[in-house]
């Protein structure tokens, strides 16, 4: 006898959702055992259905959004684990703080202008300590408000 056209066996989706409704677990897709199963049996399309709805959840905007917040939460604790291992071991920093950055970049020397014959004196602001700063090799490049716009003939001052 012909079995009739709403027939679970007929339909195989219908029947993987009626094995899925009852809590059976079918093989996992593409494993050796969902790869044996017949393509008329319904776990078969069970597995099937259960890929594809997990494929569906996982590229949903909402689960993108969530895996992207993730990330950076996980990036911002390994980046507040590294700092915290790094500050365990090393206590102090290398180097000059910040504020003795600042108060580097306010530095001032006098130094001579560079023209030569000219008695004025120029405000050098710099990086160096003073005691560096008279040592600066060459300072011919200095120049006073008097010289700083003029020029020699084929020389800029």
């Amino acid at each position: 006898m012909p079995l009739p056209p709403h027939h679970p066996a007929l339909d195989p989706l219908a029947a993987a959702g009626a094995l899925l409704g009852r809590g059976d677990r079918p093989p996992l897709y593409g494993s050796p055992e969902w790869e044996q199963l017949s393509s008329t049996d319904p776990r078969k399309w069970a597995g099937l259905l259960l890929a594809a709805e997990c494929w569906r959840r996982f590229w949903h905007p909402d689960m993108a959004a969530l895996r992207a917040d993730w990330f950076d939460w996980d990036q911002r604790r390994r980046f507040r684990d590294t700092a915290n291992t790094i500050s365990a071991v090393m206590p102090t920093t290398l180097g000059p703080s910040y504020a003795e950055l600042e108060r580097r970049r306010r530095l001032v020397s006098r130094v001579p202008c560079g023209v030569p014959n000219c008695a004025q004196v120029v405000e050098l602001v710099h990086p160096l300590a003073d005691k560096y700063a008279a040592r600066l090799p060459d300072t011919s490049w200095a120049r006073c408000d008097i010289h700083v716009c003029a020029t020699d003939v084929g020389r800029a001052a």
